[in-house]
């Protein structure tokens, strides 16, 4: 049973993801700023809050900010939360 549930849950975290690159793509920024804080939400839920697929998320989060939104300090929040992730994750 947890195979499949794991299944499941990758699945729903891979839709979560595609969707956010869709939208960015398609320059959908009102959109997309909310699936991909949806994917980041997920993330933080499913594997931590310091896992380097929250940190991945975030990274794309702040380049919707920055470039479709023109929102610069929710930027500098999301990429710097990103990088103190991901220094963590190299310490280790």
């Amino acid at each position: 049973m947890a195979a499949v549930a794991g299944g499941v849950e990758r699945r729903q975290w891979l839709a979560l993801v595609s969707r956010s690159f869709r939208l960015f793509n398609a320059a959908e920024f009102a959109d997309e700023t909310g699936v991909a804080l949806a994917a980041v939400r997920y993330a933080e839920t499913k594997f931590g809050p310091e896992d380097w697929r929250v940190a991945a998320l975030l990274v794309v989060l702040t380049t919707q900010y920055y470039s479709g939104q023109a929102a610069f300090a929710k930027a500098e929040i999301a990429m710097q939360r990103a990088i103190r992730i991901q220094e963590k994750d190299a310490r280790h």
